[in-house]
């Protein structure tokens, strides 16, 4: 399931809204269209913005970790962390 532009730039605006109180929920919405969990049952870590404006976090679900990733141009995606043994 992906999440359509709209859907994001108004999670985006909720998540602006919030401030410092919640800031993970944001995170666990976007997220939970890109890795079939409920935003709930996701955990955050690891979350930054880089100099160009790209938002990045680490989203935890299942057991399996996602490297996630925002940007200003409305592209979105979580790619599942392989842990290599």
């Amino acid at each position: 399931m992906k999440i359509d532009g709209l859907r994001l730039v108004v999670l985006l605006f909720m998540n602006a809204g919030l401030g410092g109180c919640g800031g993970t929920a944001f995170y666990q919405q976007v997220s939970s269209g890109y890795i079939s969990c409920k935003a709930d049952d996701i955990e955050i870590a690891n979350q930054r913005t880089d100099l160009n404006g790209t938002e990045s976090w680490i989203a935890e679900c299942g057991g399996k970790k996602y490297s996630c990733s925002y940007d200003s141009s409305d592209n979105t995606d979580c790619n599942e962390i392989s842990e290599d043994k």
